[in-house]
């Protein structure tokens, strides 16, 4: 029973280790706009959003890699209590011209028409999405396409604003792989003690 419990750990671990890495993509700002058609100015916010580093759609080509299948995209807003999930389908779009754009997509996962925000940083071509990464102050940035995104609060809107930063965190193999044994560590006891 002990070798079976050691077994489930190792193989727990391992699988850990071997997983892709999980972005978190964090960018702060002020913006104007309406939520579920009450209007606001220049209310400060935080965009977060989390992809999994392998889930590139394939139509895209290694040089401009599409990220999908996100794990969350969350935005919070002064003055509001919950914060916003984005429930409209997107991506994000690392290009190597304009630097980053979050771009809706259609049924057959390419990027529909218009960009949601388009980031334009001299500095962040080189970064393919996969990377740690961090920019502050004076960040060109569209919000060109950021209307009708429907949210759990409703339709979302962002006419104008100002980036402030960008924020791109990838866990460490080590720490992956801690959580991975941690897991097999709690399969192995329930094995032990549920059977």
């Amino acid at each position: 029973m002990k070798k079976k419990a050691l077994i489930a750990i190792i193989i727990g671990g391992l699988s850990a280790c071997a997983q892709a890495s999980i972005v978190t993509l964090s960018m702060s700002g002020t913006g104007s706009g309406s939520l579920d058609g009450v209007g606001f100015t220049d209310k400060t916010f935080t965009w977060d959003i989390s992809y999994d580093s392998e889930s590139i759609n394939s139509n895209w080509g290694s040089a401009q890699p599409i990220f999908t299948n996100l794990f969350s995209s969350v935005i919070s807003l002064q003055d509001e209590t919950d914060p916003i999930n984005i429930t409209q389908d997107h991506g994000v779009w690392v290009y190597n011209t304009t630097a980053l754009r979050f771009a809706p997509i259609n049924m057959s996962g390419n990027s529909a028409a218009g960009n949601i925000l388009t980031v334009s940083d001299t500095s962040m071509p080189g970064w393919d999405g996969t990377s740690d990464y961090s920019q502050a102050g004076g960040i060109d940035a569209a919000f060109n396409q950021f209307y009708n995104i429907t949210t759990d609060q409703g339709t979302l809107e962002l006419s104008s604003g100002t980036l402030d930063s960008v924020n791109a965190a990838i866990p460490e193999p080590a720490t992956i792989g801690l959580i991975g044994l941690f897991g097999g560590g709690i399969l192995a006891i329930r094995r032990l003690f549920l059977i």
